[in-house]
């Protein structure tokens, strides 16, 4: 499961720092060209299994369950809500070089807020389950979930009314911080090729 206080930032890839979304239609090809993503449970604790089924409102009975009966629970409830794991907006966020285990990091992203795991002709992306509002927050921690800092496309967060630096803003601002510096890092090797080429150029030119 996902806790942002046991995030290091110095650990996030960067291979998506540069990623945009991209158009794709939700609205259709579902089977075909695009599935969802449900979550894993095996290997989780009781005490997981439980809390998930109680988060969702799934009460158990007076029976012993064991461990596989409640795994087998846990999906078929994850089946029964599907449409919480299906993208509502026509948007699809690149995760370059994806090698998790995506069944688990669906449960990890589920508890962050917006966001999901969607397979894409056997690509996954994340899509938003939500909208109508600035989700770039969930996007960015989406992304840190999933061990990627978030690209900077996303970086320049809504200031909301009430928002407070508790550990998940921390990390998001911490990562996100990490990102701007890396694409500066970037932009300045860029400029001394451009630089270079130029001078390359001129002197030819003579």
């Amino acid at each position: 499961m996902f806790n942002p206080s046991e995030v290091d930032v110095d650990g996030l890839s960067a291979n998506a720092i540069d990623v945009k979304p991209i158009d794709f239609n939700f609205g259709e090809g579902f089977d075909e060209t695009w599935e969802v993503v449900l979550p894993d449970f095996r290997g989780l604790s009781r005490e997981a299994l439980e809390a998930w089924l109680d988060d969702h409102g799934v009460g158990l009975d007076d029976r012993e369950w064991n461990v596989q009966g409640l795994v087998r629970l846990c999906e078929a409830t994850s089946c029964d809500e599907a449409d919480g794991y299906t993208p509502m907006m026509n948007y699809a966020y690149p995760l370059p070089n994806y090698n998790g285990i995506y069944g688990y990091d669906q449960l990890s992203l589920e508890e962050i807020g917006s966001v999901c795991l969607v397979d894409i002709g056997g690509l996954y992306y994340l899509a938003l389950t939500g909208g109508g509002m600035d989700l770039s927050q969930d996007i960015c921690l989406g992304y840190i979930a999933l061990g990627y800092l978030p690209p900077l496309h996303f970086c320049r967060l809504p200031d909301f009314a009430g928002q407070k630096l508790n550990a998940r803003m921390n990390l998001i601002l911490s990562a996100c911080e990490r990102t701007a510096r890396i694409s500066a890092r970037r932009a300045v090797n860029l400029l001394e090729d451009i630089s270079r080429h130029r001078a390359k150029l001129a002197v030819e030119a003579t």
